[in-house]
């Protein structure tokens, strides 16, 4: 994803910068690019929870009877993996 690699070099770009400042004072000071990696992913899978509820709820249930709005964040990240893993690549 294109938003996932440039949220990742927005934060790694931040991360650079305060470890600059830090190995200032603390040579040989960094932090593990895993957590930048984590930090991007939960950010994204939030987005993708929030606003694929917000869709769900507002756009399909309303017009699709078939339907029912999702109650909470966490119907919407098992749905998302459910269809990931029947219908991803």
């Amino acid at each position: 994803m294109a938003i996932c690699k440039a949220l990742e070099s927005v934060i790694g770009s931040g991360v650079e910068g305060f470890e600059a400042s830090k190995r200032s004072k603390y040579p040989g000071y960094t932090v593990p690019k895993s957590w930048i990696n984590f930090v991007v992913f939960v950010i994204m899978l939030l987005a993708v929870a929030f606003f694929g509820q917000l869709m769900w709820n507002e756009l399909l249930a309303k017009f699709i009877t078939v339907l029912k709005p999702l109650p909470s964040v966490f119907h919407v990240i098992g749905m998302y993996i459910a269809l990931d893993v029947f219908f991803g690549n």
